[in-house]
């Protein structure tokens, strides 16, 4: 069937194997139905059923009744994918050929994307492309899509780490691809074999970024390929029937593997070579398995592994490499020990961090748990933890492996490649002991740990990281547990004696404005009773790499001064000072923000307070700006200020009073909360916190609305405190108002702010709440608002000004276009008045004209008659080339036909050589077993006994078999079908 004669019939044809998809094949037809490219016209479907069981069949039916034209159903007994689409492929009559998946499906644009495509690239490719994506259980990009940055074509000799192993995402000619066929010897990869073998005709393929191939991975997962992981066949056969194959097929013709079927090679071998364990039980296989795989490895050129992007785990990555050089060796330098293989290195003893699982401090002991992954032997590897004392005494405490179930050494191809060294040291702790601990990595040449010769060890300490599962982290550096404190500073645990408790836990909030944070620190450094006696908690929402270089090195500085930081940049101050709360060690818990500073005596002064049974401690406060000092007013009309209130913490605790996390910051509530349910509360009329004084206007909504939210809170508080507090409402709304008028927000966003304000007014009026105290802030609200509208309405009269002068104008362009208009309609009678002569001489020449064709008339018909004659005579000589031609094919097919049987008689010769040369071997056998079949008899009997029971279990396996076929959970041995004993 040549190009045209399939082209004039249909533009695409598509083969589908269908083996029970009974839920999936309508999805599958219908994408392929539902083609902007017209499917009647266009498309034939060729489907063939591979002995479903289901009911698949009588589907491909129904659909076929509904499209006779295009569709041909096909049903064979159980064979596997690629005997379905090779039979389909003797039927194809499109000039495209594609092998759909029958549980998949494509965009409704890809047949007429990948025509149009083809059309456009005809001479250049043989094979068009298009992108996976995973769907159901997994949905993502198949990884090799990076391929399809734009449409175009792929030169392999240029760009050959292009991969492509899909049928199923790709569109052949027909004329090319018939002269091929599926493999049947290969699990998983006969798509592979063709395409890389058609890939050699011309070392270029299409591709088309604009459509999309849906792959669906089942969400009850392959099971078949699960099963074949432990398949004998999966691993020598595979690389004898598909690496060596493709390796051979280009070495037979073109005398070396292009570098483009070497990175193929290579990306898809990682697959087989990533399995933990081989199923080989003797070693003959064992051996076949491993000289197939060094002589695939061999025709692979090391940088298809080394440098090859598609091959993504580094740890398999090194295996890869050390399976191509086939050595492993250990060199020696610089205080350290690297494992190589040929020039390239696998590992170095220093290239790695130890993470610590586990940092605990028990009453007479420090435990750290941990691990270290690297490539050498666990034998090799001891990790002890080194206590020096503040005295000087120096002792070693020896790490003991311990083994996670969780945690395995990674393994590949039966071969420990990288060891999981996971390890547990208990270090002693005296009460009041001060010492610095050291994590030591020791390296052991002959693996015997009591070997502590120079020649035999290697010292190294290495970067301590923590695990999610540490008591520290990055952003947190001390633990104070029973009677010790640990603090981690320049790779070490520092261990000091406990003091008996922190008088003051100031958690200190640092968001985004920082201006005085410096101010903050030094007014807490310079308290007068110590700066010891104080815990300081950072709570940022800021990573700690942004935070001030100062208040860094305070943290660094200082075993008192804690950073913690949210990585989620949250914008809740509240959630910020919960966070802060959980760590606070002190009995009582001061909350500061970065424009608050403390009096060099506070601490000193509240110093007495804090030891009697109260609940609440206040202070006075002094606002700042830099020149003047504004005393807050101390009266029960307004509620204080969160940082003039020191809080028990056990009394925080036992009620759970801690901040709202859905609000910007509910400091108001908060302190009304706190005052409302505290049982005992000391007030010092002294003056001890400043606070600097924001002078910056609102730029966005999110404060003006937060408070609003609080204000109906604190107002749902005080209602159900049944207090009569409510008239400290008017103050805050009246001051909310002010800060409105005086925002930088949108008068829009403005607008909704007071509908919300005036909704909340509404409510206090169903309290009896008596709103005169608040109309003044709501008549300037409405007073806005008017003069908003009274700007509108000047600027929408202006505009209307604007247009009448327009229109005017308008009207006066009109009238010097009619005036046009009749200028050119008198033109056209002039031009309409010339035509008409023109018509009248072009009739004269007309009638001219016909009388000189008539006095030709007879010459023409003359000239007529002898062309005809001619004519004649040319398709009579073009008919006789024409069966010349057509004799001489049928004389070229002949002695092609003759060529072929000459050569296959050779190659029957040749076999029957072979078979002639065997026979002679086994007769010579035959001759030497003679001597020794009385030797066996008995052993044949007892094999004739154990086949009549094989023979007997066979009966039963059938019977089995037919059982599971008319079974109504067939779908359940969907997988064991698949499988050659099955069959």
């Amino acid at each position: 069937m040549n190009d045209t004669e399939i082209s004039n019939r249909y533009k695409f044809s598509i083969v589908m194997a269908v083996y029970n998809t009974e839920e999936y094949v309508h999805n599958a037809i219908d994408s392929l139905i539902d083609q902007t490219l017209d499917f009647k016209d266009n498309v034939q479907l060729i489907l063939v059923d591979d002995g479903s069981t289901d009911n698949s069949l009588s589907i491909l039916n129904e659909y076929k009744e509904n499209y006779p034209a295009n569709i041909i159903v096909l049903h064979q007994e159980n064979c596997g994918r690629a005997a379905a689409i090779n039979n389909g492929l003797k039927y194809v009559q499109g000039k495209y050929v594609n092998f759909f998946d029958s549980d998949d499906y494509i965009s409704s644009n890809t047949l007429e994307d990948v025509y149009n495509f083809f059309e456009k690239h005809y001479d250049e490719v043989d094979l068009v492309s298009i992108p996976i994506t995973y769907f159901e259980r997994v949905n993502h990009e198949y990884m090799l899509n990076y391929k399809f940055k734009s449409s175009r074509v792929i030169d392999l000799d240029s760009e050959p780490n292009n991969p492509q192993l899909s049928s199923a995402s790709s569109f052949f000619k027909s004329t090319i691809v018939t002269n091929y066929s599926f493999p049947y010897n290969v699990i998983h990869a006969e798509d592979c074999i063709l395409i890389n073998k058609l890939l050699g005709e011309k070392h270029r393929y299409g591709v088309v970024d604009s459509c999309i191939y849906y792959y669906r991975r089942r969400l009850n997962g392959d099971s078949l390929i699960d099963n074949t992981r432990d398949n004998k066949l999966f691993f020598t056969n595979q690389l004898k029937n598909y690496y060596v194959e493709l390796i051979d097929y280009y070495l037979s013709k073109e005398g070396e593997v292009p570098l483009f079927i070497q990175y193929t090679l290579a990306y898809d071998l990682q697959w087989m070579l990533k399995s933990r364990e081989l199923p080989f039980e003797s070693s003959g296989e064992l051996d076949e398995f491993w000289n197939y795989l060094h002589y695939v490895l061999d025709h692979l050129s090391i940088t298809t592994i080394a440098d090859n992007d598609n091959i993504t785990n580094p740890v398999f990555k090194t295996f890869y490499i050390y399976l191509k050089y086939n050595e492993l060796h250990k060199e020696y330098k610089d205080d350290t020990v690297i494992i190589k293989t040929g020039d390239y290195t696998i590992d170095n003893l220093k290239n790695h961090n130890l993470w610590l699982d586990e940092v605990t401090l028990d009453e007479d002991k420090l435990i750290i748990t941990g691990f270290y992954n690297s490539h050498f032997d666990i034998e090799n590897i001891g990790i002890d933890a080194v206590k020096e004392s503040h005295g000087g005494k120096i002792n070693v405490y020896r790490g003991e492996y311990v083994k996670y179930y969780n945690r395995v050494d990674e393994r590949f191809l039966s071969k420990t490649w990288q060891y999981k060294h996971n390890f547990r040291i208990d270090i002693p702790l005296k009460k009041d002991e001060k010492c610095n601990i050291h994590i030591r990595l020791t390296y052991y040449d002959d693996k015997n740990k009591k070997n502590n010769a120079k020649n035999n060890t290697i010292y190294t300490y290495l970067s301590n990281k923590f695990a999610n599962t540490a008591a520290l982290s990055d952003h947190k550096r001390y633990l104070m547990e029973n009677s010790h404190i640990l603090y981690f500073k320049d790779n070490s645990f520092n261990i000091l004696p406990r003091p008996n408790e922190y008088l003051l836990s100031i958690i200190l909030v640092a968001n985004n404005d920082n201006n005085h944070l410096t101010n903050v620190m030094e007014s807490l450094l310079n308290q007068t009773v110590g700066f010891e006696k104080i815990e300081v908690i950072i709570a940022s929402n800021n990573p700690i790499k942004k935070l001030d270089t100062q208040i860094k090195s305070y943290n660094e500085k200082y075993g008192n001064v804690n950073i913690f930081t949210d990585n989620m940049n949250t914008l809740s101050i509240g959630k910020l000072r919960n966070n802060g709360l959980s760590y606070a060690t002190g009995s009582h818990v001061l909350f500061i923000d970065a424009d608050t500073t403390l009096a060099s005596n506070m601490v000193e002064i509240i110093e007495p307070y804090l030891t009697q049974d109260n609940d609440i401690i206040r202070v006075g406060l002094v606002y700042a700006d830099g020149i003047t000092r504004t005393q807050q007013t101390d009266t029960d009309k307004q509620i204080p200020k969160l940082s003039t209130i020191i809080y028990n913490k056990k009394y925080l605790q036992k009620n759970n009073l801690t901040f709202m996390e859905d609000v910007y910051d509910d400091e108001l509530y908060y302190t009304a909360r706190t005052l409302l349910t505290s049982a005992k509360t000391a007030k010092i009329n002294t003056n001890l916190i400043n606070s600097y004084i924001n002078n910056k206007s609102y730029k966005c909504t999110n404060n003006l609305e937060t408070q609003l939210t609080v204000f109906k809170r604190l107002i749902d508080l005080l209602v159900s405190q049944d207090t009569d507090k409510l008239d400290i409402i008017p103050a805050y709304l009246n001051n909310w108002t002010e800060t409105l008028l005086n925002s930088q927000i949108s008068s829009i966003d403005k607008r909704r702010l007071t509908n919300k304000y005036i909704k909340l007014v509404t409510e206090l009026e169903k309290l009896d709440f008596k709103t005169e105290k608040i109309i003044t802030s709501i008549i300037k609200l409405i007073r806005y608002h008017d003069n908003i509208i009274q700007i509108q309405s000047r600027k929408t009269r202006e505009y209307l000004e604007d247009n009448k002068n327009k229109n005017s104008e308008l009207e006066s362009t009109n009238k010097e276009l009619l005036k046009l208009q009749n200028e050119l309609i008198t033109a056209n009678n002039k031009l309409l008045q010339k035509k008409e002569e023109l018509i009248n001489t072009e009739k004269k020449f007309t009638k001219e004209h016909e009388q000189l064709l008539n006095k030709n008339s007879e010459k023409d018909e003359k000239i007529n008659q002898l062309t005809r004659q001619i004519e004649d005579t040319a398709i009579q000589e073009q008919e006789k080339d024409e069966r010349i031609n057509e004799l001489t094919r049928q004389v070229d097919d002949i002695t092609i036909q003759e060529q072929e049987k000459d050569k296959r008689i050779n190659e029957l010769t040749g076999q029957i050589d072979d078979i002639t040369l065997q026979k002679q071997e086994k007769d010579k056998r035959i001759n030497e077993l003679t001597g020794q079949v009385d030797d066996i008899t008995i052993q044949k009997q007892e094999k004739d006994e154990k086949i009549r029971i094989l023979l007997e279990q066979k009966e039963e396996l059938e019977k089995f078999k037919k059982d599971v076929y008319n079974s109504t959970s067939w779908k359940i041995t969907k997988p064991l079908r698949k499988l050659k004993f099955w069959k």
